[in-house]
């Protein structure tokens, strides 16, 4: 390797600075998007053991739907980043617009067929008896939130693209607060169980969904003239967002089948699974993070 193509990989402090800078805030919004995710399985806990099964079953089913969607996120954080370094802001106000009606559409579609084909998923999944009724009514409501996920996806994409990593960090922060204190009301409380659960998310994430696009508004981040899709920018949106749509699909098709098998051995070894995975999660947070803040950099 020549003394020339040495200078062009070493990398400067000032670089190291940026990617802490723009990593820090990720790696704290997905340990405490687990930690959302850890607080549903303690409620679901305090309910009872087929209840915390549940989350375990439900959980990859719901990562697979949503992951259909997910790249559109990718692919138009990377569209953004690219205007953003060129200093296009009305191209990205474009972008962001387009993102966001794209996966309005996009959540409204996959709502729909999840709710159609619900049952017959949750069947080929392996579920039965009691544990096919109560995943019955707990991915309902998860499914009911599926656009309000997709808006919140797509606020924390275009922060992200922006280098406005904290903007994300305190809506995840105020959706953890929200869940955990609806949750204890409903189900402490109210005694609703899983419907308690179930109502908890629903409007933890609609609140926060109207929020980001309140936000995004009025800061004019979007504008309501770019919101009829192109077919140029929906194109290349998908094209450079089907890997990884692709990735998390195949990712939780894999925790799929291992349910499957699971799942023979009863609810309580589910549920143990379940939550040991959740647990695990918690240990690619970092890494995770660190590749998010490489992407947007490298754009």
């Amino acid at each position: 390797m020549s003394e020339e193509m040495m200078r062009n990989y070493k990398i400067k402090w000032g670089d190291y600075k940026k990617l802490i800078f723009l990593a820090g805030p990720i790696i704290l919004s997905n340990f405490l998007q687990n930690l959302y995710n850890l607080a549903d399985s303690y409620y679901m806990g305090k309910i009872g053991g087929v209840e915390l099964a549940t989350s375990s079953f439900t959980s990859p089913i719901t990562q697979m739907i949503i992951g259909a969607g997910s790249g559109f996120a990718i692919g138009g954080g990377i569209i953004i980043s690219q205007l953003v370094g060129k200093g296009r802001k009305k191209d990205v106000i474009k972008i962001n617009s387009q993102l966001l009606s794209i996966n309005l559409l996009a959540s409204i579609a996959i709502m729909l067929l999840s709710f159609l084909f619900c049952n017959k998923i949750l069947k080929v999944s392996g579920a039965s008896g009691e544990l096919l009724e109560k995943s019955g009514i707990y991915i309902r409501f998860i499914f009911l939130t599926i656009p309000f996920t997709f808006i919140i996806s797509t606020y924390t994409t275009i922060k992200n693209s922006k280098g406005k990593s904290m903007y994300p960090l305190y809506l995840i922060a105020t959706s953890t607060v929200a869940n955990i204190v609806l949750n204890s009301i409903f189900v402490n409380r109210l005694k609703m169980g899983l419907y308690g659960i179930g109502i908890a998310t629903l409007i933890a994430n609609l609140l926060l969904g109207f929020y980001c696009i309140y936000e995004l508004n009025k800061k004019r981040e979007i504008r309501l003239v770019f919101f009829k899709i192109q077919k140029d920018i929906f194109l290349r949106i998908v094209r450079l967002g089907i890997p990884s749509s692709l990735t998390t699909i195949t990712n939780s098709l894999s925790f799929i089948i291992i349910n499957i098998f699971v799942v023979k051995y009863g609810t309580e070894v589910l549920a143990a699974y379940g939550v040991g995975n959740r647990i695990n999660n918690i240990i690619y947070v970092l890494i995770n993070g660190v590749g998010t803040a490489v992407a947007i950099l490298r754009y």
